[in-house]
C-alpha cells in the first residue's frame, strides 16, 4: 500500500469512527445530512461509511447493529440481546399519568396551559411543572395563561425526526377512528373522533390494540393512543384563566 493510499484509508476509518461515536452518543435516528454537518464530512462519505459500519458489525456478529430508515440511521441492539438489556434499562423515568399529560400536549401543541387543565384537571399543573423541569416542554406567558410547546428533547426521547413524523403518527390514529360511522355519542379529541359504542372500528379497544402492537417499535404511538382514551374518559372541568399561575 502506498503512503497516499494508507493516508486515505486512515481518513476513511477516522470518518467512520466519528460517525459511529455520534450515533452511539445520540441514541436516536440521525439523518445523513445531520451526521455530515456535525462530523464535517460529505453526505456521500457518511452514506458510504455507514454501509461499511453496518457490514463491520454484521461480520463481527456484534450485539449492535445499524438500522437504516430512508435517509436516516440508528444504532440499536440486536433482537436476541434485548431480553438482557431490558433488565437494566427502564422504559421511562415518568409515570403513566405524566406520560398521558405529555401525550395530550404533543397532540395539540402549541396548546394553552388552561386547555391542558380542562382536560387533565388540576393534577395537570404538577405534570406540566415536571415536564418543563425534565426538558420535554417549554412554556411562555400568553395572556393570563401560558402557551406550551414541545422541545427538541421530546423528539429525541421518542425517536422522532420532527413534527412531520409526529403528525404521521396522529394521522394513523385518526384513520382508525374515521372508519366508524358517525354517531350521536361521538366525542372529539383534537381531530380524532372517539366513539362511545366501544366495539366498532375506531373504538377505545381498537385504539388500545393499535397502541399495543405499535408500542415496541414506536413509543410515541403508544402515548398518543393513550391520549385518545384518556381524553375520552376525562371530565371536562372548566378552569378560570385568571387563576392560572
Amino acid at each position: 500500500m502506498t503512503k497516499m493510499a494508507a493516508e486515505n484509508a486512515g481518513k476513511e476509518l477516522e470518518a467512520r469512527r466519528k460517525i459511529e461515536a455520534l450515533l452511539f452518543s445520540s441514541g436516536r435516528k440521525m439523518s445523513a445530512a445531520e451526521l455530515a454537518k456535525i462530523s464535517k464530512e460529505s453526505e456521500a462519505t457518511v452514506k458510504k461509511e455507514m454501509e461499511l459500519l453496518r457490514q463491520e458489525y454484521d461480520s463481527a456478529n456484534s450485539p449492535m447493529m445499524i438500522v437504516q430508515e430512508g435517509d436516516s440511521y440508528k444504532m440499536t441492539i440486536r433482537e436476541r440481546y434485548l431480553s438482557y438489556v431490558k433488565k437494566i434499562v427502564p422504559k421511562t423515568d415518568m409515570n403513566k399519568t405524566i406520560i398521558e399529560t405529555l401525550a395530550i400536549i404533543a397532540w395539540k401543541a402549541p396548546i394553552l396551559q388552561s386547555d391542558v387543565i380542562k382536560i387533565r384537571t388540576n393534577k395537570g399543573y404538577d405534570h406540566i411543572d415536571q415536564l418543563e423541569e425534565a426538558g420535554f416542554i417549554s412554556k411562555k406567558k400568553h395572556g393570563r395563561s401560558y402557551m406550551i410547546n414541545l422541545t427538541q428533547k421530546f423528539y429525541d426521547y421518542f425517536d422522532l425526526l420532527g413534527d412531520s413524523e409526529l403528525k404521521k403518527a396522529f394521522k394513523r390514529i385518526d384513520g382508525i377512528a374515521k372508519k366508524s360511522p358517525k354517531s350521536e355519542s361521538a366525542k372529539i379529541a383534537g381531530n380524532l373522533e372517539v366513539y362511545g359504542n366501544g366495539k366498532e372500528e375506531g373504538s377505545e379497544e381498537e385504539i388500545k390494540a393499535y397502541a399495543g402492537s405499535a408500542s415496541e417499535k414506536s413509543p410515541i404511538k403508544l402515548i398518543i393512543s393513550k391520549a385518545a382514551v384518556e381524553e375520552k374518559n376525562q371530565p371536562q372541568e372548566e378552569e378560570k384563566e385568571e387563576n392560572m399561575p
